[in-house]
């Protein structure tokens, strides 16, 4: 069992320190610790520089590993995803390894997620939180054979993507909620489907402000939760961070603030006007310095309220309605007086309705992802100290979730049958060549040729193969390849991912998410048959 130095097999490369004069609006993309993210790096929103051959010792190409040197997230890394060449700015490392047939390249991106305490630990030594390559490059990692190092690689690569998965099924949740939001209720601002406006002194029957005066001294070890700012996430209480006041204190001095199940909570201060439902459990909790709404249930459903004050127009309505200098807040008066459509209560409790199944699935779902994290940390601990049996672990991925991205199985399923043939004529979407479906006249094609010789065009394909029936990215890839292989074209999950997930947020998407009842999931579908 083998234990080496990270700096003798590869170093940790420093950047050059781009000045603002350096900038430009276009040319090589400078790659900052701000595009470290989620462990990848993109030159999307980068600033950018000319072209200089003095910086051709700081570029940066597509699979390079970098790490964040300095700051507040000192440590975090990622693999730069781009063809397109990059420079590596000050404070930003770029791992180069001096012997692949010692280190590889992928072994080494999980080695730095188990020694990323470490650097943490390392950083936070001095007055500002930084660390040196020396200081990286003398941490001890394990280093069995290239051929173990590939395959922990490969296991750990698998149970990661499972995590991103399951992920990206929970913001898929979300934005099905907040689609489904609008398609219900409509743009608030625009009223087209014309509801009736209140403000929150006619629809609420409760509007007061929780404890707000010296409240440290009434907190005790254990007793009563107070919900603070930091307890009110966007839609739900996190409850970790929690402080108690005494049962005493809470029935007489502080009765005014305590909560029922189904009250509205509203940040104050900081991020104001996020909005959370009192749960069942919390029902007679207290609350520090925040709002507390009462809704009155003829009139309107807190699933509804909070949803709207958590939208991207509820948001602009709070800001315009904070008071305040340097320390904005958001107070009752100001919700007191604030007009916002109120649809029929029964469009509403179905709202309300669909809401709780969603959440359901999420809570479902965020429980699959902790086990899916814990496993993976397990997994490397023991990899990393040289306990795993490799003929052992066997993790299968599923590319199916985007057929049912709320979850699914993780099995793999991917149905053979009935692959769509596309004859010569014309009779329906899954027939059209994309001269046809842009409308392309004939003469121009006769002309400039067919753009069909030089394209495969994503929105169509999804259309000829999806049109009946939920998309199915385990289904594309084999199709895909069947179609265009012979091209020397192949299906890239992380791009055909991308796409989709882009299309579905436009405000006129083709591609749109549909909650399945009787499946109790979520799906992809076409939104359209033809393009308008």
């Amino acid at each position: 069992m083998e234990f080496v130095k990270l700096g003798s097999v590869c170093k940790l490369r420093n950047g050059y320190a781009f000045k603002s004069k350096n900038f430009t609006e276009s040319g090589v993309p400078i790659i900052r610790i701000s595009n470290i993210s989620d462990n990848v790096v993109t030159p999307q929103n980068s600033v950018r520089t000319i072209y200089e051959k003095q910086f051709d010792n700081f570029k940066i190409n597509n699979g390079d590993i970098l790490i964040a040197m300095s700051g507040a997230t000192t440590g975090k890394y990622g693999i730069y995803k781009s063809e397109e060449i990059a420079y590596q700015n000050q404070r930003v490392g770029c791992f180069k390894i001096l012997d692949r047939n010692r280190l590889d390249q992928d072994y080494l991106f999980h080695v730095l997620n188990t020694i990323k305490p470490i650097i943490k630990t390392i950083a936070n030594g001095g007055a500002q939180t930084n660390i040196s390559s020396t200081s990286i490059e003398g941490i001890e990692i394990f280093l069995p054979s290239l051929s173990d190092q590939t395959q922990i690689a490969k296991i750990l690569t698998q149970a990661d993507k499972l995590i991103q998965m399951r992920k990206e099924s929970i913001k898929l949740l979300d934005e099905f909620l907040k689609s489904t939001f609008l398609e219900m209720f409509g743009d608030p601002l625009k009223n087209e489907k014309k509801w009736k406006y209140l403000t929150g002194e006619k629809y609420l029957s409760k509007l007061t402000v929780g404890v707000v005066t010296k409240p440290a001294s009434h907190y005790v070890e254990e007793g009563v939760i107070a919900l603070r700012s930091l307890n009110v996430k966007p839609n739900r209480i996190d409850l970790s961070n929690l402080v108690y006041f005494s049962k005493i204190a809470n029935e007489t001095l502080l009765s005014k603030s305590i909560l029922n199940e189904g009250d509205v909570v509203f940040v104050r201060t900081g991020m104001t006007g996020t909005a959370a439902i009192i749960p069942k459990e919390l029902d007679g909790c207290n609350c520090i310095d925040l709002i507390i709404a009462r809704p009155k249930e003829d009139l309107i459903n807190s699933k509804y309220l909070v949803f709207f004050f958590n939208s991207d127009i509820g948001k602009r309505i709070v800001l315009s309605n904070e008071v305040g200098g340097i320390q904005k807040h958001f107070n009752v008066n100001a919700l007191k007086k604030i007009n916002i459509p109120i649809p029929p209560i029964q469009l509403q409790n179905l709202f309300a309705t669909i809401v709780e199944k969603v959440e359901s699935l999420k809570n479902s779902y965020e429980s699959s992802l902790l086990e899916l994290e814990n496993m993976y940390g397990a997994l490397s601990q023991k990899a990393f100290k040289g306990e795993i049996n490799l003929n052992k672990i066997n993790l299968e991925l599923s590319k199916t979730e985007l057929k049912t991205p709320v979850g699914g199985s993780l099995e793999p399923h991917i149905e053979t049958e009935n692959i769509p043939v596309f004859p010569e004529k014309v009779k329906h979407i899954k027939d059209m060549s994309l001269d046809e479906y842009y409308g392309i006249p004939k003469e121009i094609i006769a002309k400039y040729g067919s753009i069909d010789d030089h394209n495969q065009d994503q929105e169509l394909l999804l259309k000829k193969i999806f049109y009946n029936r939920p998309v199915d990215l385990s289904r594309l890839e084999e199709i895909y390849n069947k179609i265009y292989s012979h091209h020397g074209k192949y299906f890239e999950f992380e791009d055909w991912k991308k796409f989709i997930f882009e299309e579905i947020s436009k405000p006129k998407p083709f591609l749109k998410q549909k909650y399945n009842s009787e499946t109790n999931q979520l799906e992809i579908v076409i939104n359209e048959i033809k393009k308008a």
